[in-house]
């Protein structure tokens, strides 16, 4: 009997640290309120802004640098505007950048870019949203104070929007040949802009 006794004390003492293992790991998503975006001069609307694909990549933009600055991908801002494959991808690859680094950066804003075309795919299911891209520098980490697009070259990017799960996800990124026109590009900064994150890397949920 005594022996029993112990055994059972060591499985409730097992399972209690199980219990307390489990409050402490979130099973579901981080919930992130989207910060406010200052514009200069304007948000981006009007012509191809207005073009659903184009929207697509707009929301799949803010969902990366939402995601990589919180270092956080299990939000709902990504997983809603971007396929599973690809957050797999981005998560990868910020983790193998950053995850022993000493200096993070974070993202002042949506990335600087401006819509070129829209491509439709001939199949109907998905577009190639074209875009003039100054990001490069628009961080801000402890080398880097302030960001910026003064002499930073404008480069074409295209991202493929396809359907999935009822949604305009962002599934691909390619770069575009070439050079392109990047003076309109209006920049948006959070406001605040966050500090620069220290904590653990969430990967993506399955």
């Amino acid at each position: 009997m005594a022996g029993s006794a112990g055994k059972a004390v060591a499985l409730s003492a097992a399972a209690l640290a199980v219990l307390a293992l489990s409050s402490c790991s979130p099973a579901g998503p981080t919930e992130l309120d989207t910060p406010d975006v200052r514009w200069e001069p304007a948000p981006p609307s009007g012509g191809l802004e207005d073009d659903p694909y184009a929207r697509a990549a707009r929301e799949a933009i803010l969902g990366f640098v939402l995601a990589t600055n919180a270092n956080d991908f299990t939000i709902a801002q990504l997983t809603e505007s971007t396929t599973q494959s690809r957050i797999e991808e981005i998560y990868e690859s910020h983790r193998a950048e950053f995850e022993d680094a000493e200096d993070r950066i974070v993202w002042a804003g949506p990335l600087p870019r401006s819509v070129l075309a829209v491509e439709e795919h001939g199949d109907g299911a998905g577009a190639d949203v074209v875009m003039c891209d100054v990001s490069s520098q628009w961080y801000v980490s402890a080398d880097h104070p302030e960001p910026t697009v003064e002499g930073v070259q404008a480069l074409p990017v295209r991202l493929v929007i396809v359907e999935d799960g009822g949604r305009l996800k962002l599934d691909e990124i390619r770069g575009g040949s070439g050079t392109c026109d990047g003076e309109d590009v209006a920049l948006g900064t959070f406001d605040p802009i966050p500090e620069v994150s220290e904590g653990a890397i969430r990967a993506p949920l399955d």
